[in-house]
């Protein structure tokens, strides 16, 4: 008789979470180093985003400096373009929720 299998812990979520200390603002967690979290802040550069990764601030916000968009893949880091996924896809999921389910007078 074997013994069963040990059950692996899921791995941690790398989903964004709000950081509770301004609206559009989340932190995200790093894919590549654990424990390690960025600071992605939605509302900035005119709703193009800004993150914290150096890759943010070194490559994308030089091209966002001189008129890029943010909605371009030059404009933005994998944070960003992870947060503002999420945050879409959770904005239509809650949207129809309510459309399934609209209030009754």
């Amino acid at each position: 008789m074997t013994a069963p299998a040990a059950i692996a812990p899921p791995p941690p979520s790398r989903d964004p979470v709000p950081d509770g200390t301004a609206r559009m603002v989340w932190n995200v967690p790093s894919a590549s180093r654990p424990g390690r979290t960025y600071r992605v802040d939605l509302l900035e550069n005119n709703g193009h985003g800004r993150c914290q990764c150096v890759d943010h601030s070194t490559r994308r916000q030089p091209f966002l400096d001189v008129g890029g968009s943010g909605f371009d893949p030059r404009g933005s880091c994998k944070h960003v373009r992870r947060t503002r996924a999420f945050f879409l896809e959770n904005l239509l999921k809650e949207l129809a929720r309510q459309e399934s389910n609209p209030p009754t007078p």
